[in-house]
């Protein structure tokens, strides 16, 4: 990471005091530039920032959080509750940085940091609240692909929210949605859904879901689930307001609340706690 980022950091650098020189009708102009943002999935995000990944004490980059380790299928997995009654603090650019000088000097990581970051050198960066979560991954191949798996795996078959047994109804009434010409990728077999792409899962949440499930789920788990389609349904829009973005706020905070009442506390990962829940994630969506 060092090694690809140090040049791109020294432009960075060069563009945030020197700037460049542009002209307009013989009027020369110069122009700054600082980095305010930083898209990346969770698996670079922790090298980038230099703490533990999502799956280690405290490894979440927005807050200290420690998480906790709970059951899961034959191993363990590491969740984020939030109805815990713990109130943790959040992650700030200042505090990062002193764990970061305590890390270098005891050689151990300090709530999760494990030192200095090379993006502490960016102007103007702030290294917790400059990072956003990616749309793609947290979402589409995260959130979706997660429930999707859990609603049609086997392994679910005695769960509430199983929905196995209605896989070919389903199945038959989404490949025979024929989308508008808008829609690049048609409709393919959840029982393909391993080989999804993230536009499918896209297509799924924000399009067929309404159809396919609305006969098939449980009305509780539907209304769950409807939480995060009007939430992403709007977020997705060219223009928003005020209003509905505070309105998909309190859905998305009220999906991930639900998420352990319905599903089970082994199913609060880290995609569903922190991409919609954190402040950065509000700054993000908004």
């Amino acid at each position: 990471m060092d090694t690809l980022f140090t040049p791109i950091i020294a432009a960075l650098e060069n563009l945030y005091n020197v700037g460049f020189n542009w002209s307009k009708k013989a009027v020369v102009f110069n122009t700054k530039v600082y980095m305010c943002l930083l898209s990346v999935d969770s698996v670079a995000r922790a090298p980038l920032q230099n703490i533990k990944q999502f799956n280690g004490e405290y490894g979440c980059g927005w807050c200290l959080n420690p998480g906790y380790m709970v059951s899961k299928g034959l191993g363990q997995v590491r969740v984020y509750l939030q109805n815990s009654g713990e109130n943790h603090r959040e992650r700030s650019h200042a505090s990062t940085a002193v764990h970061a000088e305590h890390s270098l000097e005891e050689g151990r990581c300090i709530f999760g940091v494990k030192g200095p970051s090379l993006f502490f050198l960016v102007p103007s960066f702030d290294i917790v609240r400059g990072f956003v979560p990616d749309y793609m991954h947290s979402v589409l191949l995260g959130v979706v692909r997660q429930f999707m798996f859990l609603w049609f795996d086997s392994t679910s078959h005695s769960k509430p929210y199983y929905l196995g047994q209605h896989l070919s109804q389903i199945d038959a009434m989404l490949v025979g949605i024929k989308p508008p010409s808008e829609v690049k990728r048609l409709p393919r077999s959840i029982g393909l859904r391993k080989y999804w792409k993230a536009a499918e899962f896209r297509n799924f949440l924000l399009l067929y879901t309404p159809v396919c499930l609305r006969t098939f789920m449980p009305k509780n788990y539907l209304h769950h689930w409807f939480l995060l389609h009007f939430a992403i349904y709007n977020l997705m829009k060219r223009e928003i307001t005020r209003e509905t973005l505070a309105l998909c706020d309190v859905a998305l905070h009220k999906f991930v609340v639900l998420v352990e009442t319905l599903y089970g506390k082994e199913h609060v990962s880290y995609n569903v706690v922190t991409n919609f829940s954190t402040p950065a994630a509000r700054q993000a969506h908004g």
